[in-house]
């Protein structure tokens, strides 16, 4: 199957996937799966195995395409000067 990812937690490899169809499944990533932005293009097998509140679960997931490899030139663009305003502070900072 595949489908993109709504989210994903890098702190606990817990994610989100919305499939083609519409469903949302969930997944745990472990290894190069854990590297996942929202937004990227998936494929996976579905586990139909209960995971938490009865909700079917992905596994195998591979990366088919990054979100911002989807871009245009104009976005590309318009994401370069979002980036270079936008400043983001850390607790270290």
């Amino acid at each position: 199957m595949q489908g993109y990812v709504l989210v994903f937690r890098p702190t606990t490899g817990d994610g989100t996937i919305v499939t083609d169809g519409g469903a949302e499944v969930r997944f745990s990533a472990a290894g190069a799966a854990a590297e996942l932005q929202g937004g990227d293009i998936v494929s996976f097998e579905l586990d139909r195995r209960p995971a938490g509140a009865g909700c079917p679960s992905a596994g195998d997931i591979r990366l088919v395409q990054r979100w911002s490899d989807r871009l245009t030139a104009s976005c590309r663009s318009q994401l370069q000067q979002l980036h270079s305003i936008v400043q983001i502070e850390t607790p270290d900072s």
